[in-house]
């Protein structure tokens, strides 16, 4: 069975956006590392296998990210990048539908994407994909590594602000209030 033209977490669009900004990135002394089972990475420098991190191992490792990148072109809804935001983390995304109740503005831009219909052959249904250029993602990623620390520090503190809004707590209470 082929696999979707369009995987739906973006792992081979961020890959190709890597790739773009590869040598800037080592110059920077960035290591970009994935923790994903998708084998096909081609510009990551570390990857390491879902599941294999305990939760402590996944907490250092979000706590020391200069960024978190989260490539999905379709979200029911995304929690890694709540867990990244409720520790102050930049998060750069693509921007699904989902994004929107939790996002704090570093998107690619959605005049830069395009909705696609593609079929899933894992689910055996069609599915609308949110797809958009790597060149797009890659300048999101080094204008988040390029903002002042003053700004870092603004947007990081708004992330942790909207992040407390999703705690088992208040989803309980919006689950009731529907």
């Amino acid at each position: 069975m082929a696999p979707p033209k369009y995987p739906r977490k973006g792992l081979d669009r961020f890959d190709e956006a890597v790739g773009m900004i590869k040598s800037e990135l080592k110059k920077r002394g960035i290591k970009v590392v994935a923790v994903s089972n998708w084998v096909y990475f081609k510009n990551v420098d570390v990857r390491i296998p879902l599941g294999s991190l305990s939760e402590e191992d996944l907490y250092q490792l979000l706590k020391q990210a200069e960024l978190f990148v989260f490539p999905s072109r379709l979200e029911a809804f995304g929690v890694p990048p709540l867990e990244a935001m409720a520790l102050g983390k930049l998060v750069v995304h693509a921007n699904a539908p989902a994004y929107n109740e939790f996002t704090i503005g570093l998107g690619v831009p959605k005049d830069k994407q395009v909705e696609i219909k593609d079929y899933a052959p894992e689910i055996g249904k069609y599915w609308h994909v949110h797809d958009y250029p790597a060149k797009e993602l890659a300048d999101l990623i080094l204008y988040a590594l390029d903002m002042p620390e003053q700004e870092k520090e603004k947007v990081a503190r708004a992330a942790m602000e909207k992040a407390k809004e999703f705690y088992d707590f208040n989803v309980a209470q919006k689950l009731l209030g529907v």
